[in-house]
């Protein structure tokens, strides 16, 4: 989970240079294979906590469609919508890191 972390943390303080569309859809992309080649498995884990945490609903969305809705209902910009979802990807990450294993 570290290097994951660690990951995360240099894609956000360099996404132009990741995300060259700066789409949120070329960003979960981008996550979601980063997740599978680490085998980290944290998708089940983030879609459980945007649900229960930021959303406080069910649905039967994906985490990448939930981000989508988390954009939409907080009316983010466009071109803010990749720094807010790799926010909520870190704000995840520290929470998993302080739950005990």
């Amino acid at each position: 989970m570290e290097i994951f972390t660690k990951n995360i943390k240099i894609l956000r303080r360099y996404s132009g240079m990741y995300f060259p569309s700066e789409t949120l859809l070329e960003a979960t992309s981008f996550v979601a294979g980063m997740d599978m080649m680490q085998d980290e498995a944290i998708g089940s884990q983030f879609r459980d906590w945007l649900l229960n945490e930021k959303l406080k609903i069910e649905s039967s969305f994906s985490w990448p469609g939930l981000v989508e809705l988390i954009m939409k209902q907080e009316n983010i910009d466009k071109e803010k919508q990749i720094e807010v979802f790799l926010s909520l990807v870190s704000e995840f990450l520290e929470t998993k890191s302080k739950l005990p294993d």
